[in-house]
């Protein structure tokens, strides 16, 4: 046998050899693809530090993962703007946040401290202008701000007694008028001057019989009309 032969019978033989190794590699992958999935097509578990959705061009749209607070899921927009997270607080408890598309936050759903629930709105300068929650002693609490965040109108409890109390706030975040339940579980209205004095009053006296309490600018002077 010439050399030349011998070389080519020596490349057909490691031509089988490969074309032998690439379809057992071909099978095993085959038959891991398969074992993988049951019947249905479903894998019974998938590990990963991280799984991400993303486009044709590689932007990422949708993310699943953890922080050090537990697992976190994450929507972005086609910019990369991270629009939506559905995570844990640090108190360990639910939370979901919006953003807007300058990346300020829109809509926060979580909690407080002692766990209780909250829902918080913001303007598109990221400041906090609503919230709706609990108090601390376990009532519902709600609450609407100006543009600064400063305090326009607040819906909560009484110390004491624990009644509704509703007040009204004017530029410069001063309780201006007080719509609350007295120490008699009678109604009140109350209303405040600039100076923070108390300069009328519309209520119940200790008889439930109605009155109105009218005082200077520095809260004294009074002057009313009550039951005689």
């Amino acid at each position: 046998m010439s050399t030349i032969e011998q070389r080519v019978a020596k490349l057909e033989r490691r031509l089988r050899f490969f074309q032998s190794s690439t379809m057992l590699l071909l099978l095993g992958g085959i038959f891991l693809v398969i074992t993988a999935f049951d019947i249905n097509g479903v894998t019974d578990l998938i590990k990963a530090k991280e799984i991400r959705i993303v486009d044709n061009s590689g932007k990422t749209y949708m993310s699943l993962g953890s922080d050090s607070y537990g697992g976190i899921l994450k929507v972005f927009t086609p910019d990369g703007t991270n629009t939506i997270s559905l995570s844990h607080s640090t108190g360990g408890n639910g939370l979901i946040t919006t953003r807007a598309k300058n990346n300020t936050l829109a809509i926060r759903i979580g909690d407080y401290t002692s766990g209780a629930g909250c829902i918080e709105t913001y303007n598109s300068s990221g400041t906090s202008v609503s919230e709706m929650g609990c108090t601390n002693i376990g009532t519902g609490y709600f609450g609407t701000k100006n543009a600064s965040g400063n305090n326009l109108v607040r819906i909560t409890y009484t110390e004491g007694n624990y009644s509704g109390w509703i007040g009204v706030y004017n530029a410069s975040s001063q309780n201006i008028i007080r719509l609350a339940g007295t120490d008699n579980n009678n109604g009140s209205i109350t209303s405040y001057n600039t100076s923070g004095y108390n300069v009328s009053s519309i209520g119940a006296d200790k008889d439930g019989n109605g009155s109105l309490n009218v005082y200077d600018r520095y809260g004294s002077g009074l002057n009313g009309v009550w039951p005689k």
